[in-house]
């Protein structure tokens, strides 16, 4: 009964989309819609050793107008033979470069329900698209797993099929595997049958999705597993990893029931598996893929001989992005890639509301405002900014949308209109939007409408502002003098930039919040789209926090008198504002808007007793300003300052965790150990050489929690014992600084980096989970060497790698988040938005940073790398006279 009202809504949505307009004109680049599959029952025999694939597909269809011609989707696939309705054969013509099928058969198809029958063989990839092999070495001998990876638009080669969001369909899956090995897909296994010496395992009937969620693994697996709600939970890795998975089982399982009480909708499907394949790719490192969630090693399992802290906080962001996607992408799934921030934005969001919800000593808040937050400040203001919802032409474009604008510009404007609109308001939006839509597609409009039904509230105006216009808004704030015990500010509105000023004046409504630092009085106020001033009250006469709480997407810039004023006040300000006021500080300092002074007298007025992530902010700030004085004859004189400034930090840390010790705290430490050693601190330094040279025989001398931090600092001197010592072979399923440590020994280069990543933790990636360049920095994916700004032109695909250890070995990133970093990019075309050559030196911050230099009232901005190093020597200079004084 299902499957026939199935197959009637889709042939009414078939003959209706597109009305008279021709399918050619309406959708270029995408298939006619005249013609909807409805179910797909594969059969796939996979030869791991050949690298080749055969198998049939039956398709029901439904028809909207009479047609001799289907058009599908194929790629680097040979059909055989095709069949409609049992005897109806089709010519079958491939296209490589549209990547179709055109089926033409000897009988028109009347409209109505068919079922199309394909015979076909295929290739096995050694890269991560469609089915590929991993190559990893075990007991006895090289093994070789299979699995898939279908996002952007790889299905295709997979199975000939509708490979596009929109063409939602029920999948039933058989694979014909060898005696003894062990394959999952999506639902759990409905039969399992001898023939011909192999096993054939038929998968239960999976629900209505997008031909991209599919997934399959095979090969030489186990499985642990817990319920929770009703579900089997599992960890699927090769033989012998399992228990490593135990952390991210338990994060699972504490995570389910939240979702299924936030959404208001329990997760649909019997099983949830998590699938940890050896190796590594560039582009991504976990794929959402439903009920069958795909991670490489190093963003699910954890090794608790060398997995840090900030490991264990990417796992459970990685663990809570995914199965955010559960509900947000694969429940409801965006029409096309041009919304497919509404998979990844808000997946970024839940990721962090569910860690800040369930795991509230990690102070989710501070982590958002130092990682996620600010890498999408970053990367928004330079050059490679753009909208949110941004046209997508093809499958190929598809592949750039998976970007820190993304990820965590998306997941920071969701977080601002949730706290227009209210916690409460706002999760009924989510709920209604979740049902309405659910087996179905939606666009960022439906999201905005059913937001603002569930709460009265203008919320579509500044949502569209927010996702339609690039860039950062910069709100300027004057307070006048206190009359009444109120204080009046006058705020107004311009654009950030730190890359080529745009010639386009944009505004945006924007909401914010305002706070008395002495009374805690607290006002509102939304500017306008005419971009003209408002003047606001707050009570008290103290000075005035502009955004408090950091839920606004805009930086702001005080007046000098009254940032002096909140600088010796600085100790009763909010944690998060604190953070906030440095990070906002640091980008107006390094972009020339304010004087280079302005951010170490604020940094000198934090209190030793703040946050830990707060001094994480001064860590890593002060390790942007070294390499930007590299090779300058002011770099002795800021080391000097920098050291004097952090050892004491350091000090108080110490080499090992104490007792009840925070985990904000671990991750300071790692901090403080790479840049102190960065610095050339000796005290540091010979400290991290001497643990290294112990470890082999004394495990207690690089416990988990600095192992990465020492091998970052031995690599870094160009050690010729780091690749001979055991400590540095070993080889880590959660570890991404090891492998960039060994890496970077081995090639002495001197510069041992991270790639930045969208998500709450300083490690490695996306979660889709990534190793970026300079985790300081910080990314989660997803993507680019320091947001990774300027692509590479070329279409790029990288084989993975079959040894067990953590991403982080390529020269270029790709998408994932709770921890910090950028976002996911797909496999496919890597194209750069810089215009002719990127800007800027080698160095991450350049590229972050191309404009810095730039002044008030000066005639526009200075050339990139000249203007960043113009204004770390400003640093330098000043830090002198202020050590004099501190």
């Amino acid at each position: 009964m299902r499957t026939l009202t199935v197959i009637a809504l889709a042939m009414l949505w078939a003959a209706t989309s597109f009305g008279s307009v021709p399918e050619s004109a309406a959708r270029p680049g995408r298939l006619p819609t005249g013609i909807v599959p409805v179910h797909y029952e594969i059969l796939v025999e996979p030869d791991a050793a050949a690298l080749t694939t055969r198998g049939t597909v039956s398709i029901d269809v439904a028809v909207a107008h009479a047609s001799d011609t289907v058009i599908l989707n194929a790629l680097e696939l040979e059909i055989h033979h095709a069949l409609a309705d049992g005897g109806n054969p089709a010519t079958v013509q491939l296209d490589e470069s549209a990547q179709t099928a055109t089926l033409r058969f000897a009988q028109s198809l009347a409209a109505g329900p068919h079922r199309l029958r394909l015979e076909f063989t295929g290739k096995i990839g050694q890269t991560a698209s469609g089915l590929f092999a991993v190559d990893y070495p075990a007991e006895g001998g090289e093994r070789r797993m299979l699995t898939t990876q279908f996002e952007v638009a790889d299905a295709r080669r997979f199975v000939p099929m509708w490979d596009e969001p929109s063409a939602k369909a029920t999948f039933a899956l058989d694979v014909v595997i060898p005696q003894g090995q062990s394959a999952y897909s999506n639902m759990p296994v409905a039969s399992s049958a001898e023939a011909n010496g192999k096993q054939v395992v038929r998968f239960a009937t999976s629900p209505r999705m997008s031909s991209y969620l599919l997934h399959l693994t095979v090969g030489d697996l186990e499985r642990i597993s817990r319920k929770a709600a009703g579900v089997e939970i599992g960890i699927v890795t090769r033989k012998g990893a399992a228990e490593q998975g135990r952390v991210a089982l338990d994060a699972a399982v504490e995570i389910l029931p939240w979702y299924n009480d936030y959404f208001g909708t329990s997760y649909p499907l019997p099983k949830l598996d998590m699938i940890a394949v050896p190796g590594t790719s560039q582009f991504f490192g976990a794929m959402e893929n439903w009920g069958a969630i795909m991670y490489f090693e190093q963003a699910l399992l954890m090794d608790p001989q060398v997995s840090s802290e900030s490991d264990r906080l990417n796992i459970y962001d990685a663990v809570a992005h995914e199965m955010a996607h559960q509900w947000f992408g694969n429940l409801v799934t965006m029409e096309w890639w041009d919304d497919l921030w509404l998979n990844e934005g808000y997946a970024t969001w839940m990721a962090e509301k569910a860690a800040s919800t369930l795991r509230s000593q990690w102070n989710v808040p501070l982590l958002t405002v130092k990682w996620p937050r600010e890498f999408a400040l970053q990367s928004d203001a330079s050059d490679a900014t753009h909208p949110i919802v941004q046209r997508v032409a093809s499958v190929d474009a598809a592949s750039q949308a998976f970007d820190a604008i993304a990820y965590n510009k998306g997941s920071a404007v969701i977080r601002m209109v949730e706290a227009s609109l209210g916690e409460t308001g706002f999760r009924d939006g989510i709920r209604r939007y979740v049902r309405r839509y659910a087996y179905d597609n939606a666009v960022t409009d439906q999201l905005w409408s059913e937001l603002a039904s569930a709460t009265n509230r203008p919320v579509i105006d500044i949502a569209r502002d927010f996702t339609l216009q690039p860039g950062v808004p910069l709100v300027k704030a004057v307070a006048g003098r206190c009359e009444s015990g109120r204080t009046r500010v006058m705020l107004t509105q311009g654009r950030f930039e730190t890359g080529t000023p745009s010639p386009v004046a944009l505004t945006w409504r924007i909401p914010v919040t305002l706070q008395a630092i002495d009374s805690r009085a607290t006002t509102s106020a939304l500017l306008g789209k005419d971009g003209a001033p408002v003047s606001v009250e707050v009570g008290g006469c103290g000075p005035v926090v502009v955004n408090a709480g950091q839920k606004g997407y805009f930086r702001t810039q005080y007046a000098d008198a009254d940032l002096t004023r909140i600088r010796k006040s600085l100790g009763q300000i909010a944690e998060v504002d604190r953070l906030g006021l440095l990070n906002d500080v640091a980008a107006l300092s390094k972009a020339g808007r304010i004087p280079p002074t302005s951010y170490l007298d604020l940094a000198a007025a934090v209190p030793a007793d703040s946050h830990p992530v707060i001094l994480l902010q001064l860590t890593d700030e002060f390790a942007v300003i070294d390499r930007l004085l590299t090779g300058s004859a002011e770099q002795a004189a800021w080391r000097s300052y920098a050291r004097d400034r952090l050892r004491p930090v350091f000090d108080r840390v110490g080499w090992s965790p104490g007792e009840g010790e925070i985990q904000a705290v671990a991750l300071l430490r790692e901090s403080l150990i790479e840049t102190l050693g960065r610095l050339e601190d000796p005290i540091v330094v010979a400290g991290a050489r001497e643990r290294f040279a112990r470890a082999p025989t004394d495990p207690a001398a690089m416990p988990a929690s600095i192992h990465d931090a020492v091998l970052a600092v031995v690599a870094k001197r160009g050690s010729r014992d780091l690749g001979r010592n055991p400590v540095s072979r070993k080889v880590s399923a959660g570890s991404c600084g090891e492998a960039v440590a060994v890496r970077g020994a081995r090639k002495a280069a001197g510069q041992v980096t991270r790639r930045p990543r969208a998500g709450l933790g300083p490690g490695s990636g996306d979660a889709e989970g990534r190793c970026s360049p300079d985790h300081r920095q910080r990314r989660r994916g997803s993507s680019r060497a320091g947001l990774r700004l300027c692509r590479s032109t070329r279409a790029s695909r990288t084989r993975v790698r079959g040894r067990v250890v953590p991403v982080g070995l390529h020269p270029a990133p790709r998408r994932h988040v709770l921890r910090p970093g950028a976002g996911r990019q797909g496999p496919g075309l890597h194209r750069t938005r810089c215009p002719g050559r990127c800007p800027g030196s080698t160095e991450a911050d350049d590229r972050l940073y191309p404009a810095a230099g730039r002044h008030e009232g000066s005639a526009g901005a200075r050339a990139g790398s000249l203007a960043a190093r113009a204004v770390a020597r400003a640093y330098a200079l000043t830090a002198a006279p202020l050590l004099a004084s501190t």
